[in-house]
């Protein structure tokens, strides 16, 4: 028997940033970042098609920090450290030495969350906002779907309760509807006790008159 091993579908959004190099702005060093962009597009005949854009970049050293403690809160998969040290002297050497380490960094954070790429990272890269918002509605689909599923369960137990509880209350009513009939039942048993009774009391009663009345008659002559 033969096995076909299906590989997973590529990301619709593939992050390639290098740190280029930097300079100084105001007495300030600025890490150059250019990050290409390849988003896969619907396939075609020939295969996938996909564009291609370069986006440019400036960063401090402080805000590649700013963006390590960002996403160690948001993925998992990015170390706590951040793995290269502030040096108190910036020469050229430390710098270029820099380049290099924050090169492997964004390799290793574009690798790390290359199925969906927080909007904290696409807006350090400076991408255009249209990428960003692909990639927030892809954040949140996830969490949608549970919610929606979420919901629908809750719904889907309510019903059912309810559809219990109107069974039950259906039950509920039959059985006092059978009530109220054997007691509509009892009562005209009862009734018709009772005019027997007063029937019996009368006819007794008219008895007793008539036997007496000859009797008085007779000595009144």
């Amino acid at each position: 028997m033969r096995s076909v091993l299906q590989s997973a579908p590529a990301p619709a959004l593939k992050l390639e940033p290098r740190v280029t190099g930097f300079s100084e702005v105001d007495g300030v060093t600025h890490y150059t970042v250019e990050t290409t962009v390849i988003e896969r597009t619907a396939p075609g005949p020939h295969g996938d098609t996909a564009t291609i854009i370069v986006v440019p970049a400036s960063r401090r050293f402080s805000e590649f920090r700013s963006l390590h403690t960002t996403l160690t809160q948001l993925t998992p998969s990015v170390a706590d450290s951040f793995p290269i040290s502030k040096s108190l002297f910036g020469g050229e050497t430390v710098k270029k030495e820099r380049v290099k380490k924050l090169q492997s960094y964004l390799e290793m954070v574009a690798a790390a969350t290359a199925n969906a790429p927080p909007v904290a990272l696409l807006s350090f890269l400076s991408l255009p906002s249209g990428i960003a918002a692909e990639a927030r509605l892809a954040a949140v689909a996830p969490r949608w779907a549970a919610l929606c599923a979420r919901e629908a369960a809750l719904v889907a137990d309510a019903r059912r309760k309810w559809k219990l509880e109107a069974e039950a209350l259906k039950m509920q009513m039959a059985a006092m509807d059978q009530t109220v009939l054997l007691l509509e039942k009892e009562v005209r048993l009862q009734e018709m006790n009772l005019v027997k009774v007063e029937a019996a009391e009368a006819a007794a009663a008219k008895a007793a008159g008539g036997g007496g009345a000859p009797a008085g008659g007779g000595g009144g002559g």
